[in-house]
C-alpha cells in the first residue's frame, strides 16, 4: 500500500519550524509552511483503513466466528489505496518546489524518492519474511527475492500480480509514477504536470487498444494510474490558492458515503470499473477535505499519525501474523476476535510510530546525506508527505 513523501513522499522529509496556525488555515486550501494538517490526517486514515480491515478479514475472523457476517471492507481498504495515489500526485507537485525547472531535477527527484521508498520497504520485507521463518511457515526465497527486486509474481491466469509482502503491490504503480514525474520535473511544475499526465494517457490507452498479454505491460497500462493525474490538479488548484465552495464539500461528503454502497464490479483488474469502485469515494472524500479550510482537531495527533502512515501500510501483515500467534495461543485470545482487533490497532500504531521515529526517519536523512543529497533539515515547506 504504498503508499503514500509519505507511503502510502517526496523530497522533503522534515519542515522547518512554522508559526501556530489558526482553525481557520488547518485545513487543504493554503499549502504554506510546515506540513498540512489535512494530508496527514488523510494518510493516517488511509493507513489505518487498510490495515484495520486486513486484520479484520484476514486474521481477526480466523479466531472465533463473532464476525462473521460483518461486511470485510474490500471496498474501504481498496478506497484507501486510491486515496494515497491522489495523495501522491498532490504532494509531488507541492513538494517538488525547489527542483522545478532546475538542474539536475530528474536524479536529484529519482535519488529522494527511492531512499524514501526502497529501505522502509525493503526492511518490512525482510521482517515478514523473519516472521514467517519464526512461526514455521515456508518462504519461497526465489519468490522472496523477486519481491525485493519489485518484480512481480502473477497469479494464476497471468493478469494479476503479487508481491511477498502482499500490500507492496501498491508502491509498483508508485514507483511508475515517480518514474514519469521525476521525467519531467525539470520542465518546470505546471509543464511536468502535463507532460506525466500525458505520459499516463498514453499508456492506458495503449492498454486499452493493445489488450497486453505479459505482465509488465498489463501493470503499467492499468486505469488506476489514472489517479495520479487527480492528484497533480490538485496539487496545481491548491498551490495557486483555489479553493472549492463549501456547498461544493458537502456535496462531495455527501457523494462519497453514497459511493460506498456501489458494488463491486466484475472487473477488478484495477480498470475502469475500479476506479468507479474505488476511485470515486476516494476522489470525493479528497475533494471534501482539501477543498478548503478545514477545522481538524489534535493536530499533532494526526501530524504524527500521518507521519507513521508509511510505517503502518508496510508492517501491519508481518505484525498481524505475529500479534494472532501470540493473542491466539499465547493469551488464549481474551475476548476472542473483538479483543484481538481491540488490542493490536493500538499496538500495530504503537510500533508504526517507533518504527517511523526510530528506523525509518534517521535513515531516511541519513541516506539522503550520504548520497549527495541536502540535509532533510533544509528540504522544502511541504513536509515528509509521500508515499
Amino acid at each position: 500500500m504504498g503508499s503514500s513523501n509519505q507511503h502510502l513522499g517526496p523530497d522533503c522529509e522534515h519542515a522547518p519550524s512554522r508559526p501556530a496556525r489558526t482553525a481557520s488555515d488547518q485545513g487543504g486550501a493554503r499549502p504554506e509552511g510546515g506540513k498540512l494538517p489535512a494530508i496527514q490526517a488523510l494518510r493516517a486514515v488511509a493507513a489505518l483503513s487498510v490495515a484495520v480491515v486486513h486484520l479484520f478479514s484476514g486474521f481477526a475472523v480466523h479466531i472465533d466466528r463473532r464476525l462473521d457476517g460483518l461486511p470485510q471492507g474490500d471496498q474501504l481498504a481498496q478506497a484507501a489505496v486510491a486515496l494515497f495515489f491522489v495523495i501522491s500526485g498532490c504532494v509531488m507537485v507541492l513538494s517538488s518546489g525547489r527542483l522545478f525547472s532546475s538542474a539536475g531535477a530528474t536524479v536529484h527527484f529519482w535519488r529522494r524518492r527511492a531512499v524514501r521508498v526502497l529501505p522502509p520497504y525493503w526492511i518490512a520485507t525482510g521482517v515478514m519474511a523473519a516472521v514467517m521463518l519464526a512461526l514455521g511457515l515456508a518462504v519461497d526465497t526465489g519468490y522472496l527475492a523477486r519481491s525485493l527486486a519489485f518484480v512481480p509474481t502473477p497469479r494464476a491466469g497471468g493478469r494479476s500480480f503479487q508481491l511477498f509482502l502482499w500490500p507492496g503491490w501498491t508502491l509498483l504503480y508508485e514507483l511508475i509514477f515517480y518514474a514519469l514525474f521525476g521525467a519531467f520535473v525539470g520542465f518546470g511544475r505546471t509543464r511536468a504536470v502535463i507532460l506525466t499526465a500525458l505520459a499516463i494517457g498514453a499508456l492506458v490507452v495503449a492498454g486499452a487498444l493493445a489488450n497486453p498479454s505479459g505482465l509488465p505491460g498489463f501493470i503499467v497500462t492499468r486505469p488506476i494510474l489514472l489517479l495520479f493525474i487527480v492528484g497533480m490538479v490538485a496539487g496545481l488548484a491548491l498551490q495557486r490558492g483555489l479553493a472549492s465552495p463549501a456547498w461544493v464539500r458537502a456535496l462531495a461528503m455527501v457523494a462519497a458515503l453514497a459511493a460506498f454502497a456501489l458494488p463491486q464490479p466484475a472487473d477488478s483488474q484495477l480498470g475502469v470499473g475500479y476506479l468507479g469502485w474505488a476511485g470515486l469515494p476516494a476522489i470525493l472524500t479528497f475533494v471534501t477535505v482539501m477543498g478548503g479550510p478545514l477545522r481538524i482537531p489534535f493536530i499533532a495527533l494526526w501530524e504524527a499519525l500521518g507521519d507513521a502512515s508509511y510505517a503502518i501500510y508496510l508492517i501491519h501483515v508481518p505484525f498481524a501474523l505475529v500479534w494472532m500467534r501470540i493473542f491466539h495461543h499465547g493469551l488464549d485470545h481474551p475476548g476472542g476476535s473483538l479483543g484481538y482487533m481491540a488490542s493490536g490497532v493500538p499496538l500495530l500504531i504503537a510500533l508504526s510510530l517507533a518504527f517511523y521515529r526510530w528506523i525509518e526517519r534517521p535513515m531516511t536523512m541519513r541516506l539522503n546525506v550520504l548520497l549527495g543529497g541536502q540535509s532533510s533539515r533544509k528540504s522544502g515547506p511541504i513536509g515528509d508527505l509521500a508515499p
